[in-house]
Formats: structure tokens, C-alpha cells, sequence
């Protein structure tokens, strides 16, 4: 049993491991950054399960189908109401995130005058 976990655990490393990679190095690659994303995101028992929904999160958009579908999940499927929960905290980060992305004011540059103190134009 005991071997078991620990295989687990180096799987999990090495998937979180890719994923790190395809994020810094293939960020166009939606569909594996949503594959492994739909991955990680089943590893709910695991101690660094918090981590991971960040790091799903961070993904974004490709994430958003396989979290759609896990947030579906029955609530008789009890052995899955970790992973629902996870991937609707996510989906709510998203959210978040998007909603604050929309209320950020943007900067103008507008053109000043010549004759204000300082301008060097």
C-alpha cells in the first residue's frame, strides 16, 4: 500500500512538473495545459491539492471546459464532492479574476500642454 502511495505521489510530481514546463515554455498549447489541468485537478487527496487549484487557475481559459463539467459532478458521487468543490472554488477564482481585470481603470495618454512646468517636449 505504502508503494502504491508513493508511486502515486511521483506521478503527481510528474505531471505537475510538465505542467509547470508547458506553462512557461508552450503557453499556445490550450489543449494540453487543459488536459493536464483536467488532470490535476482529480488529485484531491493529495497534501498540496491547494497549490494545485492556484496553479489550475493560472491556466485559465483552456482549464474552463473540465472545470465546467467537474462542477457538474452529482452529489451522490460522494467519492467526487472533493474534486466538485475544487474545480467550483476555481471557476469562482476565474470569475473573480475576470470581474477585477474589467473594473481596472485604464490609463490615457493624453496630450499635454507645452507650457506646463516640467514639459519637455
Amino acid at each position: 500500500m505504502h508503494t502504491q502511495r508513493a508511486r502515486i505521489q511521483r506521478a503527481f510530481a510528474a505531471r505537475l512538473n510538465r505542467f509547470d514546463y508547458l506553462q512557461r515554455h508552450s503557453s499556445d498549447q490550450e489543449e494540453l495545459l487543459s488536459l493536464l489541468a483536467g488532470i490535476l485537478i482529480r488529485i484531491d487527496r493529495d497534501d498540496s491539492y491547494e497549490d494545485v487549484l492556484e496553479r489550475i487557475a493560472d491556466v485559465g481559459e483552456p482549464a474552463l471546459d473540465d472545470l465546467r463539467q467537474l462542477a457538474k459532478t452529482d452529489e451522490r458521487e460522494v467519492h467526487r464532492l472533493g474534486i466538485r468543490d475544487g474545480a467550483l472554488r476555481v471557476l469562482q477564482s476565474l470569475k473573480d479574476r475576470r470581474e477585477r481585470v474589467a473594473s481596472t481603470p485604464v490609463a490615457v495618454d493624453t496630450p499635454r500642454s507645452t507650457k506646463e512646468i516640467g514639459d519637455i517636449r
